[in-house]
């Protein structure tokens, strides 16, 4: 005798996660994110939206990568994704907020076009043929080379960036979370190699 599905869609949503159904993280992020982003919007003082879909997609990506954080018996679906995005962006707010001040101490590396280092160039911003920052873009691999040469240039749509990191397949959410963690890696190592540090 086959047992009754869960009358609850979101339990029946993670029972199919924890089971490997493939398209269960799609439904997913389908079905939490603008819900979350909206939570978020009313529940904090965060203003970025970049930031509150940033804390909505790891959430959700925490759960996709592990389920069994998750414990039906404790909380529902739902709440237990409010609370991790609320702490996911408490921890992205922070974040910023070192960033901005680190920043306000030192220069960053701007993601602009390298026009090269013609003589009486006297523009602002880094010069890739600086040593550190050879070194550190020669450590990159060939997949982090294309997304930060796509960067340079000025690509900023999550669907082009996602696809040279291989995420063609994954939720919205997951590329979205994906793009700006490689994104702030990358960038957190070349200011890394500039400060010689």
């Amino acid at each position: 005798m086959t047992p009754n599905p869960p009358a609850d869609p979101d339990v029946a949503l993670y029972q199919r996660l924890r089971g490997g159904d493939p398209t269960a993280k799609y439904d997913l992020a389908e079905r939490f994110m603008e819900p979350l982003v909206a939570f978020l919007r009313r529940a904090s003082r965060a203003t970025d939206e970049d930031l509150l879909y940033q804390a909505a997609g790891d959430a959700i990506v925490g759960l996709i990568k592990n389920p069994l954080r998750f414990k039906p018996e404790l909380n529902t679906l739902i709440g237990y994704l409010r609370m991790a995005a609320r702490g996911d962006l408490h921890n992205a707010i922070q974040k910023e907020a070192r960033h901005q001040r680190n920043r306000a101490g030192a220069d960053s590396v701007e993601l602009v076009e390298d026009p090269g280092n013609a003589e009486g160039d006297d523009s602002e911003g880094p010069s890739f043929d600086d040593p550190g920052l050879a070194a550190a873009l020669a450590d990159f691999t060939p997949t982090e080379q294309e997304f930060f040469r796509l960067l340079r240039t000025g690509e900023k749509r999550t669907s082009v960036l996602a696809a040279v990191l291989g995420l063609d397949d994954q939720p919205e959410a997951v590329k979205r979370a994906e793009v700006k963690r490689t994104r702030d890696r990358l960038i957190k190592r070349l200011q890394r190699a500039r400060e010689g540090t």
